[in-house]
């Protein structure tokens, strides 16, 4: 009877202890789910804050268009047009020039300007190539890309004018605007563009 007593507790110590080691399997490998899956998603997060980092570009130049509207004192002398010239940033891959986004922070208006492959307007911006193989892509330290802002369309937040209104300008003498550009890897370049306190009887000028 004793015998059969310390059978009994036997195997029940020996149930126990089975259970014991397959709850602590089954916690091991939920640890290295967890595990596995957080290391995923800081693999990704720092593969974004690499992006954010490294993937941008660089304002190497930029210039404005004058216009010399003699028959109107309100247009005579404003920038028009503004050209933005771009590169890689210092460790920077390739940037598509197509995705990038211009806030614009401008004496009038303030609004976000996207790319297009037509014609500069309120809304979008456009891009010819300066350097390289591309008109979007800048695939190469060496390459430039430049971006091109209707500085008059964004300001009075339309794409056409009529008649002699004092609503039809750009950017006057000794005006500002602040432009970030955004690649879509989410790094971001502050430029701005300054007019200089005196345009008379220029074509273009450094911004």
């Amino acid at each position: 009877m004793e015998s059969m007593r310390r059978g009994q507790v036997g195997i029940g110590t020996l149930v126990v202890f089975m259970a014991m080691i397959l709850v602590a399997a089954m916690a091991a490998s939920t640890l290295v789910d967890i595990g596995g899956m957080l290391q995923s998603r800081g693999d990704a997060t720092g593969e974004e804050a690499v992006g954010q980092v490294t993937n941008g570009v660089s304002v190497t130049g930029a210039f404005g268009t004058i216009t010399n509207a003699t028959d109107d004192p309100f247009t005579d002398g404003t920038v028009s047009d503004i050209e933005i010239v771009v590169g890689q940033s210092a460790g920077s891959g390739n940037v598509n020039v197509s995705d990038v986004t211009v806030d614009w922070v401008g004496p009038r208006q303030a609004t976000t300007l996207s790319w297009t492959d037509g014609t500069a307007n309120s809304s979008r911006f456009t891009t010819r190539k300066a350097t390289g193989n591309s008109a979007t892509v800048l695939a190469d330290a060496e390459d430039r890309i430049e971006i091109v802002i209707n500085a008059t369309a964004v300001e009075e937040n339309q794409d056409s004018f009529s008649g002699t209104s004092n609503d039809n300008h750009g950017l006057y003498a000794g005006e500002r605007a602040e432009l970030v550009i955004t690649t879509q890897y989410g790094a971001s370049t502050t430029y701005w563009v300054s007019v200089p306190e005196s345009v008379t009887g220029a074509s273009a000028v450094s911004v």
